[in-house]
């Protein structure tokens, strides 16, 4: 009996030992796992999609791309010299949401194809609504064909016996194949949309406008005249309603329509502006169809209501949106030309 007591009490202190190192360590490991959690992880800042198509335009287009300074910052926009002796005027292209100054909805087409008519272009890259950042959906936001890979390039990389050789009717340039920077699902520029304010944007707008005039004053142009498109011609009458600005000889809408943060209607802003204004619109790029004519025919309604006015509408009557878009353009260039005349 005392032989096993014996060895007991002499195991007993070996026991107690061990139990208290177990504890020990697994304090320091709580108290390890609770300075990781405790350190903040920093993630550096998204682009938003304004920042990303000016930083790829310093390599695209970089002797195009001019930064207009503001009071808080410097705004960035495309430039072309007319292709001329002397130059008609100028004209400014303003752009809808989550478009690019080289959009290629009308815009990039427009831009180049003015300078063979004598006018030089500046076509605005606007500033995303606030918050928007980068935000990547279903389906990411795609700048540039060449400039950033796709997965479907990476997997072709990663096998390159089955890659795919590329189409024969591919496009060069990124931007006039893709109406780039844009999100694909509507439900998400929706939702983008209407996390800003009016009253945020509209000041927003408002800075990048008079930066926009201010530089426009030391180019001594001739005539002005600003091609505004979708919400981008929001933007643009609801500025001039509310700010003094230099003489604008003419303003050309195409499609515009109102953005998720609208507080007034287009007739309103016809009602009060005393500028020479010609309304474009297509009834195969607005669904519903209808309500694309019922909010032209408001439009047109509220300059006939005017004791003076000029204003003109066109309708485009293409059914394709490639038609509808070719039609659109046509008839711009063709207002321009008869403008000058």
């Amino acid at each position: 009996m005392r032989y096993w007591l014996s060895i007991l009490l002499l195991f007993l202190p070996l026991g107690l030992s061990n139990a208290q190192a177990e504890e020990s360590t697994q304090e320091g490991e709580n108290l390890e796992v609770e300075a990781v959690e405790a350190v903040e992880i920093e993630r550096p800042a998204l682009n938003s999609r304004s920042q990303l198509a000016a930083q790829q335009f310093r390599t695209i287009f970089p002797e195009q791309l001019i930064e207009i300074p503001g009071t808080t910052n410097h705004y960035s926009a495309l430039y072309l010299p007319a292709n001329a002796k002397t130059a008609k005027g100028l004209i400014v292209f303003v752009p809808g949401l989550l478009e690019t100054a080289d959009s290629a909805t009308n815009i990039a087409q427009l831009r180049r194809a003015v300078t063979d008519k004598g006018w030089h272009s500046l076509s605005l890259n606007l500033p995303d609504p606030e918050p928007e950042l980068l935000r990547i959906e279903s389906t990411p936001i795609v700048l540039s064909d060449t400039h950033f890979e796709t997965e479907t390039e990476t997997a072709d990389n990663e096998n390159p016996d089955q890659a795919q050789e590329p189409a024969a009717d591919a496009v060069s340039d990124p931007f006039l194949d893709n109406d780039n920077a844009t999100i694909s699902t509507d439900e998400t520029i929706t939702d983008l949309a209407a996390e800003s304010t009016a009253v945020d944007y509209a000041d927003t707008i408002a800075e990048v406008l008079n930066a926009t005039l201010a530089y426009i004053e030391t180019q001594q142009a001739k005539k002005l005249i600003f091609i505004a498109q979708h919400e981008g011609a929001y933007w643009l009458l609801d500025y001039l309603t509310t700010h003094k600005t230099q003489p604008i000889n003419a303003l050309l809408l195409i499609n515009p329509r109102y953005p998720e943060q609208k507080t007034r209607k287009f007739s309103s802003f016809i009602s009060e502006l005393d500028i020479t204004m010609v309304d474009f619109y297509s009834t195969s790029l607005t669904a519903p169809a209808t309500e694309a004519v019922s909010e032209a025919k408001e439009r047109l309604n509220a300059s006939k209501r005017k004791e003076t006015s000029d204003f003109q509408q066109f309708k485009i009557n293409a059914s394709g949106k490639k038609l509808a878009q070719k039609q659109t353009q046509t008839k711009v260039l063709g207002w321009l030309h008869r403008y000058q005349q």
